[in-house]
């Protein structure tokens, strides 16, 4: 083989494993709680971060000209405030439980590039069912 087109294959090969590599540390997001965040938030700035919590009622604000939206996750106790610019989920409402992607910043808020609301299960029963309270049914 000419010493050219092996050289050439080694330059395609080494590039094709560097842009696997960063492609999969860029996707790469720690998951955390917001009780994780909120007690050791100064190890986690600037960080790819995943986390979830409830919407805190009353928290929301919004500016549609920019599709700006601030509010608060918390869980139990713990809350941690949230930028986020983007159209929002249509579940997205006070009390909805969020998973967020993005980076957390020296000043305190966590700046969300990702917005996922979950949506409550629409086929669990609140009670179970029993052969006696089901209707008749006729064959």
């Amino acid at each position: 083989m000419p010493k050219k087109f092996v050289i050439g294959i080694s330059i395609i090969v080494l590039g094709i494993i560097y842009f696997m590599i960063a492609g999969v540390n860029k996707g790469t997001a720690y998951y955390v709680t917001v009780e994780q965040l909120s007690q050791k938030s100064e190890s986690y700035v600037g960080e790819r971060l995943r986390m979830g919590g409830l919407v805190l009622e009353g928290s929301i604000v919004t500016d549609i000209r920019k599709l700006d939206v601030n509010f608060k996750i918390h869980q139990n106790e713990h809350e941690i405030s949230v930028f986020y610019n983007g159209i929002t989920p249509d579940m997205f409402q006070d009390g909805a439980e969020v998973i967020l992607e993005g980076s957390y910043t020296e000043e305190g808020v966590f700046v969300a590039d990702v917005l996922m609301a979950k949506c409550p299960s629409k086929y669990e029963s609140s009670e179970y069912q029993t052969e006696e309270s089901s209707p008749d049914v006729k064959s």
